[in-house]
């Protein structure tokens, strides 16, 4: 009716890959197979999904709640080592959303929710590869998909400046690890589930203006991220931290129809699992320009133009210490065109696929 609207919905998804991988090494001059390395694995995962939602809307208030309902079914066949690793489980998973506008500038909101994250296809591949005799990466194979209970209160004022407070406890986190091989004493990356993920987080976004030349948006947040686990690696890891971000974002109309941006972001040291990360910090600018009644617009940005993004990493935990130090192609210049055709007036919406899920899960989509 008026104010009352129901919504349902399901979903029947389905992915299979065969992942063969043959290494063959020089032995009297012709190369044969190497069993220690080849591999194939066989990953068949099938889920089902239906969903139920009520909206109800009140004078100043609006409410929205339901349920999601997953039926899963996969098997992992490991046919080199002949292990099988099936499974078969249902899930639900409920949400709430309370919105009340208070006056014309005020408006709260209170949510919650329960996901599921699966673990990326790659992740569960064991094959082994290798960067050098020493260091090397597996996936594995009996992860478990982590589950998250999400809190949060909003507060909007004006219909800008926004502030949230929120709470999110993860359990069975899928979360990166180093391992050492006693044997080798080569370093190998893989994934395990940690027992629990606590996080408590604050965020303001504000945009501003300065005059009729000078506006922009900044955004503070502020986190604490905890992890526990009595098994981890044969011992018991409780570490966390308290860190933030921000960032600013600067746009100047230097003239009618160019405009010059300036960006800047800072992320403080922080923890994640076994992995203490050091702050990392760019600046990143940009000039463009429209033309032709504003259907066409002409873009040069650089990100990074100061070259200063790092990732340095340390892990002491277990009798290993791990000091990483990487410097990616950070500064990187684009160059682009757009042009816009048709209606200027016409709004454009995005579409959102039933399979978007699934490729994020493909290491290659990311």
């Amino acid at each position: 009716n008026k104010g009352l609207k129901l919504e349902t919905g399901f979903k029947l998804s389905g992915v299979k890959t065969d992942n063969n991988l043959q290494a063959q090494k020089q032995v009297g001059g012709k190369f044969v197979n190497d069993s220690t390395l080849t591999n194939r694995f066989v990953y068949d995962e099938k889920i089902d999904a239906g969903y139920v939602n009520l909206t109800r809307n009140f004078k100043n208030t609006s409410v929205q709640a339901g349920v999601r309902a997953e039926y899963t079914s996969s098997m992992g066949d490991l046919i080199t080592s002949k292990e099988v690793v099936s499974r078969h489980y249902l899930n639900f998973f409920p949400s709430v959303f309370i919105n009340h506008t208070i006056n014309d500038k005020n408006e709260i909101g209170l949510n919650y929710s329960r996901r599921i994250d699966r673990p990326g296809y790659d992740d569960l591949n064991p094959f082994v590869y290798y960067l050098d005799q020493y260091t090397y990466q597996k996936g594995n194979p009996f992860l478990n998909p982590q589950y998250t209970n999400n809190f949060e209160l909003n507060y909007t004022y004006n219909h800008t400046i926004n502030l949230s407070i929120g709470y999110s406890r993860t359990t069975d986190v899928i979360t990166q690890i180093l391992e050492t091989d006693p044997v080798s004493k080569a370093t190998f990356q893989t994934n395990l589930n940690l027992q629990t993920q606590n996080s408590y987080n604050i965020n303001i976004n504000s945009p501003f203006t300065i005059n009729s030349w000078w506006s922009g948006n900044a955004n503070v947040n502020g986190f604490y991220l905890g992890f526990k686990s009595d098994t981890l690696l044969g011992a018991k890891l409780n570490d966390g931290r308290y860190a933030y971000q921000l960032r600013l974002t600067n746009t100047f109309q230097i003239a009618k129809t160019y405009k010059f941006e300036l960006m800047g972001d800072y992320q403080s040291a922080l923890t994640y699992g076994i992995f203490n990360i050091k702050p990392q910090y760019a600046i990143d600018a940009g000039i463009s320009h429209s033309f032709a009644n504003k259907r066409a617009n002409i873009k040069l940005a650089m990100n990074d133009i100061f070259n200063m993004r790092r990732n340095n990493v340390t892990s002491y935990y277990q009798q290993n210490n791990l000091d990483i130090r990487q410097k990616n192609d950070s500064r990187i210049t684009r160059l682009t065109f757009t042009y816009n055709f048709g209606s200027t007036k016409l709004k454009m919406h995005h579409h959102e696929s039933g399979d978007d899920d699934l490729k994020g899960r493909v290491k290659g989509n990311n």
